[in-house]
């Protein structure tokens, strides 16, 4: 089976979207009828994307650890993929959420997670790219940031897993259930948007740049000439946006919809 070159510097999965679409109709259809989200048959699913994505040697296990406090994670040095998604059935149950919504939250975490895998073998292979200078920053700001947990979200690892992992099922549901492809777009939307408050002047700005003290800003000097980013790595990352950016940014979220120059940049 072709398996996926990550060391092309953009779009590192979009190129295998047929490919990976395949794999994904069947899980989605498999999983709407049973919710056997931790079965063996889910399992194999995942192996084979695991394989696809060639990440055989960074996953091993798949664990769908029910004392797990958050919904996934990637065990890097047990080469395990962990997953908890009680919760969330248990919301589907409650007719809190509807299924669609479960299964795309169900793979946004899924691939959330195999791109931290992504990312930690690049780490250890020392792989040049923007990608691994993202990593290193991210990993030495949550050394030391106190308040990690309410700032997850924004560091610049987490916002890459969070908006490719949602680009993927954007892509899935646009080609496959275009009945559901509204709330994957509103996933997509969240996570662009996530992290960047509206201020008085109604320009989006990302707060994790209002925590930086001197110390943090030599780590990301350290790693990463910003001004050399592209409006989309820019975005991707979390750092400050221009000023067209935003107004696109925003725009997208006040339509609910994904705008042209936005599809354009991140080529959907």
């Amino acid at each position: 089976m072709e398996k996926i070159n990550f060391q092309k510097k953009e779009n590192f999965i979009s190129n295998y979207y047929d490919l990976l679409n395949k794999i994904l109709s069947d899980y989605y259809k498999y999983l709407f009828d049973s919710l056997n989200l931790a079965d063996k048959k889910s399992k194999d699913y995942i192996f084979y994307i695991v394989e696809l994505f060639d990440l055989k040697k960074e996953i091993e296990k798949i664990n769908f650890d029910l004392k797990l406090d958050c919904s996934g994670y990637y065990y890097f040095d047990g080469k395990e993929l962990m997953i908890n998604f009680n919760e969330m059935i248990r919301f589907y149950k409650l007719d809190i959420i509807d299924k669609s919504t479960l299964l795309i939250e169900y793979f946004t975490t899924l691939f959330h997670e195999l791109i931290h895998a992504i990312q930690y073998r690049i780490l250890i292979n020392n792989d040049e790219s923007v990608m691994l200078q993202m990593k290193r920053i991210s990993i030495e700001l949550k050394r030391m940031l106190f308040d990690n947990i309410t700032l997850h979200h924004l560091f610049p690892d987490e916002r890459e897993a969070n908006i490719e992992s949602s680009k993927i099922i954007y892509n899935f549901f646009k080609n496959y259930y275009i009945e559901n492809f509204r709330n994957s777009e509103d996933n997509l939307i969240f996570h662009l948007g996530n992290g960047y408050l509206k201020t008085i002047n109604g320009i989006y700005k990302n707060p994790i740049s209002i925590i930086y003290n001197e110390e943090t800003k030599e780590i990301i000097k350290k790693h990463c000439d910003i001004k050399v980013l592209s409006d989309y790595e820019k975005l991707l990352y979390g750092f400050e946006l221009n000023g067209n950016l935003q107004n696109i940014l925003e725009t997208s979220k006040q339509t609910k919809t994904i705008n042209s120059e936005l599809v354009k940049m991140l080529k959907l």
